[in-house]
């Protein structure tokens, strides 16, 4: 069970760091 969620994720962590590239460089610094 541990495993599996560890793998599922780390899937929504990839696809996020994925949007975050594709947004910019800072995203975080045009919410601000």
């Amino acid at each position: 069970r541990s495993a599996s969620e560890g793998a599922e994720l780390t899937e929504i962590v990839e696809e996020f760091v994925h949007e975050l590239k594709e947004l910019g460089p800072n995203p975080m610094k045009k919410e601000a």
